[in-house]
């Protein structure tokens, strides 16, 4: 799946897009004043297929993916737009971006998760609904560039507003009053997104206190968008989290409707440099309470897994570190039996990511079939496995790590991975921390080298200040003695 959704996702911008990708990695992106392409569709689940766009008649198009949170978020207010203006434009939401349909476009599972998604929303997803062909033809066609984008076409049939849907209802508003002005509102969305862009600089070099009266100004001006006080919230983890946990606080009062709790809360927990638990898990629970399906639920109660293992790591004493495991134990059998809901069709990366929350529960617990665990899946061979993540997993939660059975999995994640880049080179990471801690130093040393390399020739600036500053703090700890 398409990696940039790492950093959209911490920096929780407005509207939060799911698997980002490049415009470059598609080609252009398309513009106000293009014409709208065609809807290829390999199944309308509900209201009447829309062939072609109609002359004298709007059209909103809202690609999304069962898998983003922000996509299912939308839903609710997608259908108020509906209902509000039937009579004079037809709302389509377009699911695409189905993990693994290109490879395997006989496989129709992607089909049956939108169903189970509009089964459980009810009355709430009231609008045309449509699913992608395997080959996902209609995001190529329409040079998707994150999920939800919300893509209004004019009567004349061409593209009059691109942007989130969070913003669509001034849009529409204006175009069925005659008051819309496509260069007005290009303007508009670009100077936002400049301003968001702004912040996220800001954010990221440290000037929190600069980017705070900026992202302000913008809540204050968009105050539709609540995914802007998510933003707030991860300038402030950190940086100030007295402040955090105080929007925090506040967010679990007001309880905005549509908030995207999904994405704010591994920043709960991971972000603040003095973790607040209780109230990180506050959060998780109104993430389930707010979840749309029972799968989602399940994903989310692996957050709640995450926080109790985290905190039972500093706890002082061994009974209260017992108890947080036993309770992340807990956790871990509601997410599985949320996950066979009878009906509920497979989902094969809530499989993955179970089974890899049971290894960190087992790890923590002191459980021998943890090792188990991971010798089945090296056996198994799933090319889908985050080989790295059980690495990490072992390397943070066993008591008595089995340093050969780790270094085996992490040459399994170096094997997987693309030869050069990302993969490649956080893999070769993993691997020389398991070595660092079992003490083999030199090892340690070649494999941060390889990992400099592999980011060099990935073109991934980031990881190769880190790895080049994890290797001069390891240079300077065992080499200069």
């Amino acid at each position: 799946m398409r990696r940039a959704v790492v950093m959209a996702a911490w920096m929780g911008l407005a509207c939060i897009p799911c698997g980002a990708q490049p415009a470059a990695q598609r080609g252009d992106a398309l513009k106000v004043g293009d014409p709208a392409p065609p809807l290829a569709a390999v199944q309308w689940l509900k209201g009447e297929p829309v062939p072609h766009f109609e002359q004298g008649r709007l059209y909103v198009v809202v690609f999304s993916a069962t898998w983003c949170p922000t996509s299912r978020k939308a839903i609710p207010y997608l259908t108020e737009l509906a209902n509000r203006y039937a009579e004079r434009l037809t709302l389509i939401d377009f699911f695409t971006w189905a993990d693994g349909t290109k490879e395997a476009p006989q496989d129709l599972g992607y089909v049956d998760a939108a169903k189970y998604l509009m089964k459980s929303m009810g009355k709430k997803m009231d609008f045309n609904i449509a699913v992608d062909v395997p080959q996902q033809t209609t995001a190529d066609a329409w040079r998707l560039e994150g999920v939800p984008t919300a893509f209004v076409v004019d009567r004349d049939g061409t593209l009059a507003w691109i942007g989130a849907p969070t913003a669509l209802d001034p849009v529409l508003r204006q175009m069925t009053t005659g008051s819309f002005n496509a260069v007005t509102a290009t303007r508009q969305q670009q100077e936002f997104n400049a301003s968001l862009y702004r912040v996220q600089q800001l954010a990221r070099s440290g000037q929190y206190r600069q980017a705070l009266p900026m992202l302000d100004a913008l809540i204050a001006t968009h105050p539709q968008d609540s995914a802007l006080y998510g933003t707030k919230y991860r300038v402030l983890a950190g940086n100030d989290d007295e402040q955090a946990n105080s929007l925090l606080k506040w967010l679990l009062k007001a309880d905005i409707p549509g908030f995207d709790w999904d994405h704010l809360v591994s920043s709960t927990y991971g972000l603040s440099k003095d973790q607040d638990y209780d109230l990180a898990l506050a959060a998780v629970d109104r993430a389930i309470a707010r979840s749309e399906t029972k799968q989602v639920a399940a994903r989310l109660l692996e957050q709640e897994i995450n926080i109790h293992l985290l905190r039972s790591m500093k706890r002082p004493r061994a009974a209260e570190a017992n108890s947080d495991i036993s309770k992340a134990a807990t956790a871990l059998e509601r997410a599985f039996d949320l996950s066979r809901e009878p009906g509920a069709p497979t989902n094969s990366r809530l499989a993955r990511s179970l089974r890899q929350s049971q290894f960190k529960v087992w790890a923590a617990a002191g459980d021998a079939r943890a090792n188990g665990l991971l010798r089945t899946l090296l056996h198994e061979g799933n090319p889908r496995t985050n080989w790295s993540n059980y690495v990490d997993a072992g390397l943070k939660h066993q008591r008595s790590p089995d340093y050969a059975l780790l270094l085996d999995v992490a040459d399994r994640a170096i094997a997987q991975a693309d030869q050069e880049g990302w993969d490649k080179a956080y893999s070769l990471s993993r691997k020389a921390e398991v070595y660092l801690a079992q003490g083999d130093t030199s090892h340690a040393l070649a494999s941060y080298k390889q990992a400099v390399e592999a980011a060099k020739l990935g073109d991934d600036a980031a990881g190769v200040r880190r790895y080049e500053k994890r290797l001069d703090e390891l240079r300077q700890k065992y080499l200069a003695r």
